[in-house]
């Protein structure tokens, strides 16, 4: 069986106007990154090369309407000489962590940088403007800057499967525990109360959010555990802030959206095997599962648990997919008219055939 494990960033442009997209999540690929790019034509479909069309249906409040896809050639990031764990992107830069002990950060198809000096598997990346947070399997975070590592943060008590980064606040998740560091590197918090290892970490204002296999989702602030949010019937891989709403996504095959009070709003059921992304931006919620299948989904009819989109890449398992932006004011803008671009992060794993 052929091993394909391949990244894709996919680029779903709704408009012209762009907005920069941050990062989502782990646990992917051989040596290749690629770089897909997707575009909405609606009706109408240009006679251009096509490497690949598909047509999908979209469920909107007028009723079912068909749209058509295109997708561009892949372009492949060549360079990391052992698996793609995770990626992160702000603006034009895509960062990469791989298992051969490396960080590279790319732009426009090019590696611009190759960060050395882990020990061991980088598992985790994430981005904010200059700043790269790595986290790794010999149970450190490094942070970089101009190619340059200004700080090794240890103290985890196992692998580092998620860090995060908004301004000067660095979170990572290890073993069954949450820690946040400030920019001078020290550990202002340890958080804990997770049964299980803690897979997933988000950030934003003073909130943090971490997702683990003991099946939970927990909200933190100060220091103090605020929630603990219980549903998910198997581990959760993966969560996400969207506004005042959480969203998480778990080996139980299921997307759930949580309010600020801790209540699910919605599981959203569809995907046929582990959900290991899911991300909220406006109106809409995206999910990547190792079903092969990519899930885009239309906020303003959760009610009615409908997907707006389903893309497919068949011959691969999903393993990762998210939105994030740093501008979410077109909230009621409808699909067909939000002035937006979305960067769809994928991790394609095994191959099927």
């Amino acid at each position: 069986m052929q091993l394909i494990k391949t990244l894709f960033i996919l680029t779903l442009l709704l408009n012209q106007t762009t907005m920069f997209a941050m990062e989502k999540h782990k646990y992917s690929g051989n040596n290749l990154v690629n770089v897909l790019s997707m575009r909405e034509i609606g009706m109408q479909c240009p006679n251009v090369n096509k490497a690949m069309k598909e047509l999908w249906f979209a469920r909107y409040k007028k009723g079912l309407k068909k749209q058509f896809v295109e997708w561009n050639k892949p372009q492949e990031l060549i360079g990391h000489r052992g698996e793609v764990n995770s990626v992160a992107i702000w603006e034009n830069k895509i960062v990469s962590g791989s298992s051969d002990e490396t960080v590279r950060v790319w732009e426009n198809g090019q590696c611009l940088q190759e960060l050395i000096g882990h020990e061991g598997d980088v598992l985790s990346v994430a981005i904010w403007d200059n700043k790269i947070v790595s986290g790794s399997s010999n149970e450190t975070v490094r942070v970089w800057e101009n190619g340059q590592c200004l700080q090794e943060l240890k103290g985890h008590k196992g692998d580092v499967r998620s860090v995060a980064v908004w301004g000067n606040k660095i979170v990572s998740g290890f073993f069954n525990a949450v820690r946040v560091w400030d920019e001078t590197g020290e550990c202002l918090q340890e958080l804990k109360g997770h049964r299980g290892e803690v897979n997933s970490v988000a950030i934003w204002d003073n909130k943090i959010v971490s997702g683990s296999s003991d099946e939970t989702v927990r909200v933190w602030e100060n220091g103090l555990c605020l929630q603990v949010l219980h549903g998910h019937e198997r581990g959760v891989i993966s969560v996400a802030g969207w506004g005042n709403k959480i969203v998480s996504g778990s080996h139980d095959k299921t997307v759930r959206v949580w309010d600020e009070n801790g209540q699910c709003l919605q599981v959203l059921k569809g995907h046929k095997d582990t959900v290991n992304s899911a991300a909220g931006l406006g109106n809409k919620i995206v999910s990547g599962s190792r079903d092969k299948t990519v899930r885009v989904w239309d906020a303003e009819l959760l009610t009615d648990n409908v997907s707006l989109s389903r893309l497919k890449q068949a011959q691969h398992e999903m393993l990762a997919a998210g939105i994030d932006c740093d501008d979410c004011e077109r909230k009621n803008s409808t699909p067909e008219y939000m002035a937006a671009q979305l960067r769809l992060i994928g991790i394609y794993g095994q191959d099927s055939n």
